[in-house]
C-alpha cells in the first residue's frame, strides 16, 4: 500500500485528489493538509511514502517544505502539482527537490502513474515537458520545421539541427549537430555518441529531466542551430 499525503490550499481540489487517489486498491491518503506550514508535522504523524505538493501554498514554500520533509523523512518521496499554463510555474516547480511533476489538469491516471513510478525510485516527468522543447526548438528562427520520423521527430533548418526521440518517462533525448569536442560535457546532461549508434541524426545527446534542463541547453540548441 503507498501512503500518500496531500497539501494543497484549494479544498475543492484537495478533496477531488484524495476521491481519485481512493478509487486506487493499492493508494492510501494519509493525510489531507492546506497549508505549507502543517505539512511536515502531519509527514511526521502518518509516515507517508510519497507528498504530494501544491506548488502554490499559504505558509512555509514548497522548497523549504520539500527540504524539511527530505532531511526528517528522507524515505518520503516529493512529487510537484504545479499549473503549466501560468506563466513561472513550471519553473517554480522544478526548483524544488522532488522526484516527480504533474499538472493539475492531468489525466486520473496519469497521477496515479507518477504516484506508482516515484514510489518505486523511479522520477516522473509530465509530457508537458515535451511541449515546451517542441515550442523551443521551432522558436530558434524562421523556416524551422518539424518533421515526424518513426521513431523520433527531426528539427531542420536546411538540414536536420536536432532530433527528439518519442518521451519517455523519466527524461527526453534530444540528438544535436552540434560538435561534442566544443562542449563541456556533463555527466547526467550532456553525452558524446560519436560512434555510438542510436536513432537521429547529430553526435552530442542532451538529456532533459525538468525545466531547468531545457533553460541550460539554450545554448547547445543555438550552436546547433547555427551548424545547419
Amino acid at each position: 500500500m503507498i501512503r500518500v499525503l496531500l497539501a494543497d490550499d484549494q479544498a475543492l481540489v484537495r478533496g477531488v485528489l484524495a476521491a481519485v487517489l481512493r478509487l486506487e486498491p493499492d493508494i492510501d491518503v494519509a493525510a489531507e493538509i492546506g497549508t505549507g506550514t502543517e505539512v511536515l508535522a502531519a509527514a511526521q504523524r502518518t509516515s507517508p511514502d510519497n507528498a504530494l505538493l501544491d506548488v502554490q501554498m499559504p505558509g512555509r514554500g514548497r522548497l523549504t517544505v520539500a527540504a524539511d520533509l527530505q532531511r526528517a523523512l528522507p524515505g518520503c518521496r516529493t512529487i510537484i502539482c504545479t499549473t503549466f499554463s501560468r506563466p513561472g510555474y513550471l519553473s517554480r516547480a522544478m526548483a524544488a527537490p522532488a522526484a516527480g511533476y504533474v499538472v493539475k489538469d492531468s489525466l486520473p491516471e496519469q497521477l496515479v502513474d507518477a504516484i506508482r513510478r516515484v514510489h518505486t525510485g523511479l522520477r516522473f516527468v509530465h509530457p508537458a515537458l515535451a511541449e515546451a522543447l517542441d515550442e523551443v526548438l521551432l522558436g530558434l528562427g524562421h523556416g524551422v520545421i518539424r518533421i515526424q520520423r518513426k521513431q523520433y521527430a527531426a528539427y531542420q533548418r536546411l538540414r536536420n539541427f536536432a532530433c527528439v526521440l518519442a518521451p519517455q518517462q523519466t527524461k527526453l533525448l534530444v540528438y544535436l549537430k552540434a560538435d561534442p569536442k566544443e562542449v563541456d560535457l556533463i555527466p547526467g546532461f550532456t553525452r558524446d555518441m560519436t560512434g555510438l549508434g542510436h536513432h537521429g541524426t547529430g553526435d552530442l545527446e542532451v538529456q532533459l529531466r525538468t525545466e531547468r534542463d531545457l533553460e541550460r541547453a539554450q545554448d547547445l540548441f543555438r550552436l546547433s542551430y547555427a551548424a545547419a
